[in-house]
């Protein structure tokens, strides 16, 4: 977003911290009541002499308790189209007005926050292109996520370390018939990853050679999103008679690292068709784009 639609002073104040690492950043997109429908979100900027004074919340916000800045899309306009009011403002979390909480989720992991900020003055020069045009450079930051969301090569390893789950969980005779469907449906999906990497492989070429996405990035999302679910639910068919009561608690204190990273997988995965815009947006999406709104 910075290369595509920051000023030449925003480029060379922040691209060298992303590009080293010293900077992290996280994403101020959703909030109570406006996540799926983003264009209704209500945190307001106004703009006061050189700064817009930010009040509102932001939620589901990843690694905000790490990160030291956050892109985020706030209202600075009620008139017109939803859309037409969102400005997009460089956000540092150490600003005065902040306040980060936790979502403790099932899975047991601490990765999600709300956000919220009380009066938070961000100086108009951190304002990413024009106020009110915030729609446009957010559709091009989740175009992008998306495609990042599609994890590709974290699906084969999460595939091949279910293979072995399988062979050294049913390696008993009398389990021979599970352990042959269990590995055939890993060979369905591998086939499915294979073709979603070559899909990606051209979405990269498109994004390197500045051509559009177009249904892309949604198709990758969506298919890929659907893949590590059935991946986590073949490894929970190999172990769950044995990790069935722990289900409720994926941090239980007397199961096994082993086995608690595979509940916690499994629980993690249920939320991967639902961020980054849900299957359902996604589909609708893809339909906005064949069929016309």
């Amino acid at each position: 977003m910075l290369i595509e639609f920051g000023t030449p002073e925003q480029k060379a104040r922040f691209l060298p911290g992303i590009l080293s690492g010293e900077d992290w950043w996280c994403q101020g997109y959703s909030e109570p009541g406006a996540g799926s429908d983003l264009a209704s979100l209500r945190t307001a900027a106004v703009l006061d002499g050189d700064a817009y004074v930010v009040n509102g919340q932001k939620t589901w916000t990843s690694h905000a308790q790490e990160a030291d800045w956050m892109y985020t899309l706030v209202r600075t306009s009620k008139e017109g189209k939803k859309q037409e009011g969102i400005t997009m403002l460089l956000i540092p979390l150490s600003s005065p007005g902040i306040t980060i909480r936790p979502i403790r989720t099932i899975d047991g992991w601490h990765h999600v926050n709300e956000v919220f900020l009380d009066a938070v003055r961000v100086p108009v020069e951190n304002r990413i292109g024009d106020e009110n045009k915030g729609w446009t450079y957010g559709k091009f930051l989740l175009e992008r996520e998306r495609l990042g969301g599609a994890n590709i090569a974290p699906a084969f390893k999460a595939l091949e370390r279910t293979r072995a789950l399988v062979l050294s969980e049913l390696s008993a005779p009398q389990e021979r018939m599970k352990r042959d469907l269990l590995l055939h449906r890993l060979l369905g999906l591998e086939a499915e990853l294979l073709g979603a990497r070559q899909m990606g492989q051209a979405a990269i070429d498109d994004v390197m050679s500045n051509r559009p996405l177009g249904l892309t990035s949604s198709l990758l999302k969506l298919g890929t999103s659907a893949l590590m679910q059935q991946i986590s639910e073949v490894a929970l068919d190999a172990v769950g008679e044995r990790l069935a009561s722990r289900f409720r608690r994926a941090d239980t204190a007397n199961a096994t690292v082993p086995d608690i990273e595979w509940v916690q997988n499994y629980m993690y995965q249920r939320a991967r068709t639902v961020y980054g815009g849900s299957s359902e947006v996604q589909k609708n999406v893809i339909a906005r784009q064949l069929f016309g709104s």
